[in-house]
């Protein structure tokens, strides 16, 4: 078991001016995850704006502190021992602005409230992006899409900063979009804000094609229970969940996790679920695909914290 942070009392102080807010302590991550599940960080803290999150950075690169920079959690599976260190969150990184067909939104904008809100104004470009419960910036992380849309598709261009806090631009030539990755998870880069190009339409008709959306992710998906979404990247060619299904893995379960019974690539969190229960049974989902396919299954999920010995 990695050995937990501390922070002087001049330290946590010092972290909540830089952040403009107070400073959590041994705080549970399963209030943060949408699998609700996960340990307690050492710390916790929201940056109010994209440069109190540089300052962050900064000074916990200077000091040599462990840190883990998240948006909605929503594809993360945080170890039950939890995160050692300070666990830097974005949801406080929210604001947005759309003029003449742009716009530019900071990482912590939550893309189905962006969807929505943009759909009252009557501009359209995160229409698809109204039933992924992520964040912008985890959103450019992994280049997030749904219904053949991606985020990549309407980005022109997007500001970061480096482990230091060093800001930077990316284009979208830079970003190296790919499926599930950009230039963000290979160099280890945090997005602070988003361009993007938005088109006019008329209201209604992106409302309703957003209830179209809603309603098809019901059917197909078990929204009812906490999940990660899909939990393994799909092989070149094929669908994950479909060679899943194909192996009769649908309802499989370890301890309080289960393969979902209405999309076979969500592990749900049945009834009080640990980590562990959902790590060991994506082992298991992946070993019997491999062996009865051959295929190899990579997840997609992040699995984060302290896994020593577990």
């Amino acid at each position: 078991m990695a050995e937990r942070t501390t922070l002087s009392e001049k330290a946590v102080n010092e972290l909540s001016l830089m952040c403009g807010w107070r400073v959590l302590v041994d705080e549970p991550m399963s209030s943060y995850t949408t699998f609700r599940i996960g340990g307690p960080a050492d710390f916790m803290c929201s940056p109010s704006s994209p440069e109190a999150l540089s300052k962050v950075l900064a000074w916990t690169s200077a000091e040599g502190i462990g840190r883990l920079v998240m948006g909605a959690g929503s594809n993360l599976l945080v170890s039950d021992r939890g995160i050692r260190g300070i666990v830097i969150r974005t949801n406080r990184m929210c604001a947005w602005t759309a003029e003449d067909g742009n716009l530019v939104a900071e990482a912590g904008a939550l893309m189905p409230r962006l969807a929505n809100d943009l759909a009252g104004m009557g501009l359209s470009g995160f229409t698809e992006a109204c039933g992924i419960p992520g964040s912008v910036g985890g959103g450019l992380y992994m280049n997030a899409g749904a219904y053949g849309w991606n985020i990549s598709d309407v980005t022109t261009l997007v500001e970061a900063v480096d482990g230091s806090g060093n800001a930077m631009e990316l284009t979208r030539e830079e970003m190296a979009f790919g499926p599930k990755t950009s230039a963000l998870m290979r160099d280890g880069l945090i997005a602070t804000r988003v361009h993007a190009k938005l088109i006019s339409i008329d209201k209604d008709r992106i409302r309703q094609k957003i209830s179209e959306l809603l309603e098809d992710r019901a059917r197909k998906q078990p929204l009812e229970l906490p999940s990660a979404g899909c939990v393994f990247r799909n092989p070149s060619g094929k669908g994950a969940g479909r060679l899943i299904d194909q192996c009769g893995l649908k309802g499989t379960s370890v301890g309080g996790a289960a393969v979902s019974n209405r999309h076979a690539n969500f592990i749900v969190n049945v009834k009080g679920a640990t980590a562990r229960d959902v790590r060991e049974l994506l082992e298991l989902v992946a070993r019997i695909v491999r062996e009865t396919t051959g295929e190899r299954l990579e997840p997609e999920v992040r699995l984060v914290g302290d896994w020593d010995v577990e």
